[in-house]
């Protein structure tokens, strides 16, 4: 039975990540739209946007490899992209050199007894919590404990886990920002 949880989730993350992610209000929509995304292969999965210092975001697009009943693993990022948020307007697309997997995406236990429906909603109401994150950064006020707590605690279930580290590095800032808010 936990074998064909994991089949049928495997299934859906790779139709949700290809068309999906990011999630965090019209910045997806806009993104998307624009030509040099779609320019990119269709099976690209795109994270969720890492705020940058400049007012930016980086989103990189990526691949999920693998086959049911094992959950995909996570490929190194093969394209960089800075745009506007929320707007989504593109200022800066890169290839970015092919390299190893970074990891198999994980869930928690309680993830793989849900149902898609259950998993999009989550994933949306993650999505709106994000966004309201990235805002209150680039405003330079504080973000509600509740609101850090939950970023830091649900961004490596939705923006998968072996991105982590890359999310990190790319604006460590953000992180110890979410951190302090979260003890608040």
């Amino acid at each position: 039975m936990k074998s064909l949880i994991r089949s049928l989730l495997f299934v859906f993350l790779v139709l949700e990540a290809s068309v999906a992610d990011p999630d965090v209000g019209i910045f997806k929509e806009h993104l998307l739209r624009q030509d040099q995304i779609k320019a990119l292969p269709l099976e690209m999965a795109y994270s969720y946007p890492v705020p940058l210092k400049n007012g930016k975001v980086a989103v990189y697009a990526y691949m999920l490899i693998g086959k049911p009943p094992a959950m995909p693993k996570v490929s190194a990022p093969l394209y960089y992209i800075q745009a506007d948020f929320p707007s989504g307007h593109i200022e800066q697309l890169r290839a970015l050199s092919e390299g190893k997997t970074l990891g198999e995406v994980e869930f928690p236990a309680e993830y793989l007894l849900i149902t898609p429906q259950e998993f999009n909603r989550r994933e949306d109401e993650f999505g709106h919590v994000y966004g309201q994150a990235i805002l209150a950064y680039f405003s330079g006020h504080p973000v509600s404990a509740s609101i850090a707590k939950q970023v830091l605690t649900e961004l490596p279930v939705f923006g998968k886990k072996p991105l982590m580290p890359l999310f990190r590095a790319t604006n460590s800032d953000f992180f110890v920002y979410l951190e302090t808010n979260a003890k608040r």
